[in-house]
């Protein structure tokens, strides 16, 4: 193949001898170029439903790119259509419409960067909360699965270190006691021992059924 008949196949060569071609040559290629239009945009119309019908169902799409007239089209028809309907209407036919991504958050910017972030409301509140696990260790546990005797001595220091809570019963307790002790150094003992067993005789008396039967019905 020679260099001539290589730049005689070059899009600018084919432009320039359809530039010096007759006008009824160029009015029938006009007309051939718009049927050859029509039925793209018809056969893309068509192929759009077909594409909506298959997204229902679960089939999979076609390819845009995978149309039958653009690979019969000839280089010609396919520039001079491109500059008759414009680059944009052509690649929207061709490659369907352009599917334009949505801002993502990430590159939103705060007015003030002391202001905080906006939180999205598509993302619900979990239930509960969310917190980092922490791993607790019970130091009597450890006292006495270790076996050394040094780790040993070190951990009862540790516990004898650890403060020590009372709980709610054993704190009434110590308040009686301290109660009782009162009492008996002021001389009040008895007294309040005596008043305490008549109130408990009469709470006692209440409490059971037949004698309250006998005071409602005397015979």
């Amino acid at each position: 193949m020679t260099a001539e008949s290589k730049n005689d196949k070059s899009p600018a060569v084919r432009m320039r001898k359809m530039a010096l071609l007759p006008s009824d040559n160029r009015e029938e290629e006009d007309v051939d170029m718009e049927a050859n239009f029509a039925l793209l945009t018809k056969n893309r119309h068509a192929q759009r439903e077909e594409e909506e019908d298959s997204e229902e169902y679960g089939v999979q799409k076609h390819d845009p790119m995978s149309l039958p007239e653009l690979s019969t089209m000839s280089f010609e028809d396919i520039v001079k259509l491109q500059q008759k309907v414009g680059l944009k209407v052509f690649n929207s036919m061709a490659h369907g419409p352009a599917h334009v991504a949505p801002p993502s958050r990430r590159g939103q910017k705060r007015l003030n960067k002391n202001r905080p972030i906006e939180v999205s409301s598509k993302r619900r509140v979990p239930y509960l909360r969310e917190v980092v696990p922490v791993k607790k260790s019970s130091v009597k546990k450890m006292l006495v699965k270790s076996r050394r005797a040094s780790k040993k001595t070190e951990l009862k220091s540790l516990v004898l270190r650890m403060p020590f809570y009372l709980n709610k019963g054993e704190q009434n307790k110590l308040q009686l006691a301290e109660k009782f002790e009162q009492l008996k150094r002021s001389g009040k003992l008895d007294n309040f021992l005596t008043k305490k067993r008549k109130r408990n005789a009469t709470k006692d008396r209440k409490k059971l059924p037949y004698q309250n039967y006998k005071h409602q019905n005397p015979e």
